[in-house]
């Protein structure tokens, strides 16, 4: 509001409704990118044991098709990514997976899909999920390519209405 002089809320409704080019910057510039390996232990863990793991032995012969809203710069979509890889070499024979990751930000999701981190960025990714997932060039940790051949990262092109933050397992 304060970059378009809009000093009225009614009025910048009005702006959205009537301007695509309006909502969608503003659609860019709103998320806060608050992001993170592994940000909540217990909801990963609470994934792994009950999603992940039941959905692998269920779906044995059909790959399991993942889907990350809101993914930011892909901490969220790759985590989601390594618990996927190691719960399929649990489940030997498991025909595989892919994640689909999208946020509103055509940039962002540039981002994500390079797999690039600093070593900051990865605190909280064990030793052993790092010698596994990812290797160090240049500075930068990069997602090892088996994992980012699995993760497929586009930006939102419309605001839906009915989808939710969360990451939905189909």
């Amino acid at each position: 509001m304060n970059e378009r002089r809009v000093t009225v809320l009614r009025n910048y409704e009005s702006l959205l409704r009537d301007d695509p080019a309006e909502l969608h910057t503003l659609i860019r510039h709103l998320p806060i990118h608050a992001t993170g390996f592994f940000r909540d232990p217990e909801a990963w863990d609470a994934l792994k044991h009950d999603v992940i793991q039941p959905l692998m032995a269920e779906r044995r012969r059909k790959p399991l098709r993942v889907w990350i809203t809101a993914c930011a710069t892909g901490e969220k979509a790759y985590s989601t990514a390594m618990l996927l890889k190691e719960a399929m070499a649990v489940e030997n024979g498991h025909p595989g997976f892919q994640v689909f990751a999208t946020d509103a930000s055509p940039e962002i999701v540039a981002c994500a899909s390079r797999g690039e981190f600093s070593q900051a960025a990865l605190q909280k990714v064990s030793e052993a999920r790092r010698s596994a997932f990812f290797y160090d060039v240049d500075g930068i940790v990069r997602v090892k390519r088996d994992l980012r051949e699995r993760m497929v990262f586009a930006p939102i092109r419309r605001c839906p209405t009915s989808i939710s933050s969360r990451a939905a397992i189909c």
